[in-house]
């Protein structure tokens, strides 16, 4: 859907990726979030109610100890293996977190804001020079958590957050025969290495572009 009551948000680049109606599929963020990407690797901080678009959504929520836009800035900073279209969230949960205690953790957090939205500054302004702004933003990152003090503490990421996942498809969810009463969905197994469409269409399927469509748990 193109408008609609709820945002959805999925693991693409875009950062809502349509809109849902109904209320009972929303999540319901109390504390902002960091969604992970597991295909992608797309990091998004969200702070408002959304819907999960699907099962490549990781919602990480940090506990109360750790400031999320904090942690969302540290992930920003991890360089993770590129595996294709494989899953990445196996890598992304080895990861060991330094940081400090939560109101230098809030600090920090606002330092790298001001940075960021300095390369959005430079990015309408073509007369600026945004490769530059963004080098001094990952060159911000580095210095920050490279350089973390021996008085931080470390400690892996599966022990500083709760994980919801996206909604994953059952079988008895859905059919492959036209003729029954249940839709007919098609996954990554529907289609070739060369991203060709590997079933035969039947009169009555419904299609539907990007963003229209999403479950989640």
């Amino acid at each position: 859907m193109k408008a609609g009551s709820h945002p959805i948000v999925s693991q693409e680049a875009d950062f809502i990726n349509g809109f849902w109606d109904n209320s009972a599929d929303l999540f319901k963020v109390d504390r902002p979030v960091v969604v992970f990407g597991d295909h992608t690797q797309v990091l998004k901080y969200i702070d408002f109610d959304f819907v999960i678009g699907a099962d490549g959504v990781k919602v990480l929520k940090p506990k109360p100890f750790l400031c999320p836009k904090y942690l969302y800035y540290f992930l920003r900073s991890v360089r993770l293996e590129h595996l294709g279209y494989a899953r990445h969230y196996r890598l992304l949960a080895k990861t060991y977190v330094n940081y400090p205690p939560l109101p230098e953790q809030e600090r920090i957090a606002a330092i790298l804001d001001e940075a960021f939205e300095g390369i959005g500054t430079a990015a309408a302004n073509p007369e600026k020079n945004a490769a530059n702004a963004r080098k001094l933003f990952e060159s911000c990152l580095s210095s920050t958590f490279i350089n973390a003090k021996e008085s931080w503490e470390t400690r892996k990421l599966d022990d500083l957050i709760e994980i919801t996942h996206g909604y994953a498809f059952d079988g008895s969810d859905f059919e492959t025969d036209p003729d029954q009463e249940k839709p007919i969905v098609l996954t990554p197994g529907n289609y070739t290495e060369n991203a060709e469409l590997n079933v035969i269409a039947h009169p009555g399927w419904v299609t539907a572009v990007s963003g229209e469509v999403a479950a989640s748990a």
